[in-house]
């Protein structure tokens, strides 16, 4: 036991999240703060990586120089362009701009990572021409069937969790179990839409949408 407890410390954070998020029992995947807590740290410390990266980046001593620089009737006069045209005439914002974009790239569904989505579907289109279908997939991830079984084997063995789902004879009971473990619908997303690529669009081969050369999906 001891030398698990050491070897854990070997772990990074996400690595460790991910084990404890799996064990049966569901002490982690159904603690309401536990996965948002770890988000948050994974986030801050992406951020800090950027921070300490921008530091030794040559351009820094010019950004520290045009932070100190900006006042906040010039920032406010920026803010109204962008807001009336999208761009600014003002140079020191717009680097400054440029610079904070490094911390867009690694932040989880932020407006940069949304452009970087936004510009490869253009180079696809350029490369394959206009895509031929659009669609949005919408799994039911509250009452499915599958959903509700990853959630109640999560707490108990085969037999008792087959016996619980005999049990959820009414709508409201099979919501409150579903909404009970929020980790069981994001891996029956996942597996809904891996299934779905995997033998409906089956990409250079035959399938239902006829060959299909390339796909984009995004997850909002």
């Amino acid at each position: 036991m001891a030398r698990n407890a050491v070897s854990s410390r070997n772990l990074s954070l996400e690595s460790w999240a991910r084990i404890v998020l799996k064990r049966h029992g569901g002490r982690f995947a159904t603690h309401k703060v536990f996965t948002f807590l770890v988000f948050n740290m994974l986030v801050r410390y992406r951020n800090h990586q950027v921070s300490m990266m921008s530091v030794t980046r040559k351009e820094f001593p010019e950004v520290e120089r045009v932070v100190q620089s900006l006042s906040a009737e010039r920032l406010e006069r920026a803010r109204d362009e962008i807001q009336a045209s999208g761009k600014t005439s003002d140079g020191a914002v717009n680097q400054l701009l440029r610079s904070l974009s490094l911390y867009g790239f690694r932040q989880p569904m932020s407006r940069e990572l949304r452009l970087g989505m936004r510009r490869k579907i253009k180079s696809l289109i350029v490369r394959d021409g206009i895509p031929a279908i659009w669609f949005t997939l919408n799994p039911n991830d509250i009452t499915n069937p599958v959903k509700l079984r990853l959630a109640a084997y999560r707490y108990q063995d085969p037999e008792q969790a087959e016996a619980f789902l005999t049990s959820l004879d009414v709508s409201y009971k099979r919501m409150r179990l579903a909404i009970s473990d929020p980790l069981s619908s994001a891996l029956f997303f996942h597996r809904e839409i891996s299934m779905f690529f995997k033998y409906y669009v089956k990409v250079g081969e035959p399938s239902v949408f006829g060959r299909v050369s390339q796909y984009f999906g995004a997850v909002e």
